[in-house]
């Protein structure tokens, strides 16, 4: 019966992916915001994330605070050549590295580590005009419940079109995809709050995403849940059980996004909603951005989770981004949290709060630092700390 639902939800998506208007459209988050374009303008899927497509690759190609030219790099940038296709443009490759210097904010007595978030390559080959497939793979260890090593699916996309029918192991499109797995929205608030939705997460499932019009944007979904049914949850009598008690139920997806551009389409706005239900378990996410004075983005975006009788979340963040120079972004996001735990007949109350104040340096092109100061704030610490992050990519 499972997979059943399966077959159906593809048949009905395919031959919609395929006789659909194509009209290309607009993007997310904060970059996207600011250049005015949508996520699948620069990203090979409709989330973003992950590869970057020949637009997305080239956009941020010339960036770099400093010329290779006067660093003598002129010759080791000459071999990165125009494009990041390769075989007649049929594949296009891609890489993301991740490095941070960071302390743990639970003790006063916390070592300063570096250590790696991400070791990932990826690949896409256009099988047909209309047809191609993805890859990725994180070399780095598995961290957090739900995380996995890999992923891979198979994309109808009619040539020139922005619709796109998805199927294979992939993550959700959940509300906003942001690089920042720390951030509250796709966590547990509290103390010893968990990851809820971590980097990496993918579940077998297919996905349709209608972008026929540049206003709206509507995605539908179903997935298996064996990833999801890693993550815990305290029932009512303090043991800790799965977060899906039933892995043979489906998960559900369905979100929107509408568009607008005004003052001559120089500046933008978006709002949206995401539900993502299995059985007794939902997380509601609701987000928009907008980008009035020139070179500013500002986000916000709200997510409540819910496991019946037991758990419920709330996360809400807003985020300032101001582009001072083209590889020079400054930051400022707050953040908060509640959860709220029944358990003995009680409810437990946990919290997060957070300040972020950061800067995106594009030193080179396809080298960026994140400096960044943290001030936490939680039911059994405050602390503030600073992290610095390297960012390679291509």
């Amino acid at each position: 019966m499972k997979h059943s639902y399966y077959v159906l939800f593809s048949v009905i998506a395919v031959i919609f992916t395929l006789f659909v208007g194509v009209q290309p459209a607009l993007s997310l988050p904060q970059f996207a915001v600011i250049t005015n374009s949508k996520c699948i303008s620069c990203h090979v899927n409709t989330q973003g994330g992950g590869l970057r497509n020949f637009r997305g690759w080239k956009l941020l190609s010339d960036i770099g605070l400093l010329k290779p030219v006067h660093l003598k790099l002129n010759k080791l940038y000459e071999y990165d050549g125009k494009t990041n296709m390769v075989l007649n443009r049929k594949l296009t490759l891609g890489t993301d590295f991740r490095l941070q210097m960071a302390r743990s904010h639970k003790s006063k007595n916390s070592k300063r580590r570096v250590f790696p978030m991400q070791a990932a390559v990826y690949a896409d080959y256009r099988i047909l005009n209309w047809l191609h497939t993805e890859a990725s793979y994180n070399f780095g260890p598995k961290k957090f419940n739900g995380q996995q090593s890999w992923s891979a699916s198979v994309i109808i996309q009619p040539e020139f079109s922005y619709t796109q029918f998805r199927v294979g192991y992939f993550q959700p499109s959940i509300g906003i995809r942001f690089d920042d797995h720390t951030m509250y929205v796709r966590r547990i608030p509290g103390a010893d709050g968990n990851t809820l939705i971590p980097p990496y997460y993918s579940e077998y499932g297919a996905e349709f995403t209608y972008n026929g019009y540049d206003w709206v944007t509507f995605t539908a979904g179903v997935f298996e849940a064996e990833s999801l049914a890693e993550n815990f949850v305290i029932d009512n009598f303090g043991k800790q059980i799965s977060l899906i008690g039933d892995t043979q139920n489906l998960s559900w997806l369905g979100r929107f996004i509408f568009h607008s551009r005004f003052f001559g389409g120089e500046k933008s706005f978006f709002a949206g909603s995401s539900y993502f239900v299995n059985d007794d378990f939902s997380i509601n996410d609701f987000f928009t951005g907008i980008s009035i004075i020139e070179n500013l983005s500002i986000m916000i975006d709200y997510t409540r989770t819910a496991k019946n009788n037991m758990r419920t979340t709330q996360n809400i963040m807003m985020d300032f981004t101001y582009r001072l120079l083209e590889p020079l972004l400054f930051t400022v996001r707050g953040e908060k949290g509640e959860t709220v735990s029944e358990m003995w007949g009680n409810d437990i109350k946990t919290y997060s709060q957070k300040i972020v104040i950061g800067v995106q340096l594009f030193i080179l092109p396809y080298i960026e630092l994140r400096p960044e100061y943290r001030i936490v704030d939680t039911e059994l610490y405050k602390s503030s700390r600073y992290a610095l992050q390297l960012h390679i990519f291509r």
